[in-house]
């Protein structure tokens, strides 16, 4: 019969712990005091040592790593350059001349119909909802079989994930991009295994700058929104996280056709050398006891 202490566990995020919570996890929340495991602050301090006779019971709250959700079109990957080059090959079957890249590449944040639309305005056209319709199919049928010839990552991106990943963040991609499109993107690009899950704009029936996109999508990856941090490049994806009571950092190289700034995100950067310091930040004071 198990003669160690019986011990409490709690700490101030998430839901239950198990036994094999503590078994699998490099890090723990917990301090020990007297017959109680109290919570500490950080909750991924080291582990404290335990007897092996010890009885876990009931607890309060389940420990969760951080969790950095990113969006991909103009955060991630510069997929611009696909993306204009399928818009124009599709005008084309109407008769319109290329629009050039200076004058809607800050529409691809707002997907491929808004994109259409714009480009007939460009061209001074009328575009009704059937034609309309007609060549959202055709330019999604182009952009599949031309995903990713000239499209890349942004520079620093894959040391930055590396950098998270090693400190044991849960990473996650929150996209309006169908779910398939932005799943293959990665798989060609080389990313697709860094992500414990990819949501796209079909993967729910709802999507950005419904928060529930978001919080749906932390909740697929294990996370919890309180130890959550989002990354994006629009206002969109500002409105999402703020909605959703998650801290939000903004990057300024994206597609934004103001200054992303103007959004006002809890954070700017302008490189990715700089985002693990700063998302780390952002969820300590989010997670923080006011």
């Amino acid at each position: 019969m198990n003669s160690g202490p019986v011990i409490r566990l709690k700490c101030e995020t998430g839901e239950p712990v198990t036994r094999d919570d503590l078994q699998y996890q490099p890090e723990s929340p917990f301090k020990k005091s007297s017959s109680v495991i109290e919570p500490i602050t950080n909750c991924d301090k080291a582990l404290h040592d335990l007897p092996a006779e010890t009885t876990f019971v009931e607890s309060q709250y389940k420990m969760t790593r951080k969790t950095l959700v990113l969006d991909l079109d103009g955060t991630l990957a510069d997929t611009r350059l696909d993306l204009i080059p399928a818009l124009n090959r599709t005008i084309a079957t109407e008769g319109l001349s290329p629009v050039p890249m200076d004058k809607i590449g800050h529409f691809v944040g707002h997907g491929a119909k808004a994109m259409i639309a714009k480009s007939y305005q460009h061209h001074g056209q009328d575009l009704d909802s059937d034609l309309h319709d007609q060549l959202f199919e055709i330019f999604l049928a182009d952009y599949t079989d031309n995903l990713a010839n000239e499209t890349v990552l942004f520079e620093g991106v894959l040391e930055s994930l590396d950098q998270f990943f090693a400190d044991g963040w849960k990473i996650a991609i929150c996209t309006n991009k169908t779910e398939d499109l932005a799943v293959r993107l990665m798989e060609i690009l080389g990313l697709a295994d860094r992500f414990v899950t990819i949501t796209g704009g079909d993967t729910f029936a709802f999507k950005k700058p419904d928060p529930r996109h978001l919080t749906e999508t932390i909740g697929l990856a294990g996370g919890v929104p309180q130890a959550s941090v989002m990354v994006g490049d629009s206002e969109t994806d500002i409105k999402t996280a703020k909605a959703a009571s998650i801290p939000v950092i903004a990057v300024d190289f994206g597609y934004s056709e103001r200054p992303v700034a103007e959004y006002s995100p809890d954070s700017l950067i302008s490189s990715y050398k700089e985002l693990f310091d700063t998302a780390f930040k952002l969820v300590e004071k989010n997670r923080s006891p006011a």
